[in-house]
């Protein structure tokens, strides 16, 4: 059987050498845990590890080398190296700010934060007042819903929305929150004392089926 290994880009014919994935997979993840802080050092060292280990694969299946050559010295590494970065770099600022809170976290956070927790009867202009300071208030962290001075402008993550909801029975207007958690969906809550409401699409649901009649 004819096979090749890969030595600075030129090819050099062995007889009875077969292809080993398995110590082609492992030398490349070896190299990948070497790679310390993301830098982007780093990332074009991890670029070259990808382009070798391409190319050590195209050499093992016959496939010609010269393609996978011209693109390690060719612009199109910098831009794959820049785009690697820029992923890097928007994956990591949603995981901070833009990862939903839980159900659990939201409720004890508005036990402790909403404007009157002992409330029983709210009317809209109390509900409006706390809706919109906990909107210029809060904001995401790691899934955590801190506080925030309004002058940070990082209430510009903070997981509450208003929700305009008019009572079927009553036909009395509320200004409510709704909150996007990861683990229950889209759940609607009392902003003046952090009562669950309920879930989005049933109180949709409900107004849809006001008749005014």
């Amino acid at each position: 059987m004819l096979g090749v290994r890969s030595i600075q880009n030129e090819c050099i014919c062995n007889a009875d050498i077969t292809p080993n994935w398995n110590d082609i997979c492992n030398a490349y993840m070896n190299e990948i845990n070497k790679i310390s802080p993301l830098t982007l050092r780093n990332f074009t060292y991890l670029v070259d590890m990808l382009f070798a280990a391409l190319t050590q694969i195209a050499s093992q299946l016959r496939i010609s080398t010269v393609p996978l050559a011209e693109i390690r010295g060719s612009p199109l590494k910098r831009i794959l190296v820049i785009g690697l970065f820029i992923v890097i770099l928007l994956s990591s600022v949603w995981f901070v700010f833009g990862l939903p809170p839980t159900k659990a976290t939201v409720e004890k956070f508005l036990k402790e934060n909403s404007c009157n927790p002992s409330s029983i009867e709210t009317d809209y202009s109390s509900e409006y007042y706390c809706a919109a300071y906990l909107r210029r208030h809060t904001t995401l962290l790691c899934g955590q819903i801190i506080k925030v001075p309004e002058f940070t402008f990082l209430f510009v993550f903070t997981p509450f929305h208003y929700f305009n909801y008019i009572d079927p029975t009553t036909f009395d207007s509320h200004v409510y929150v709704f909150v996007v958690t990861r683990d229950n969906g889209t759940l609607v809550y009392n902003p003046v004392n952090g009562e669950y409401v309920g879930r989005f699409e049933d109180l949709l649901q409900n107004m849809g089926n006001i008749s005014y009649n």
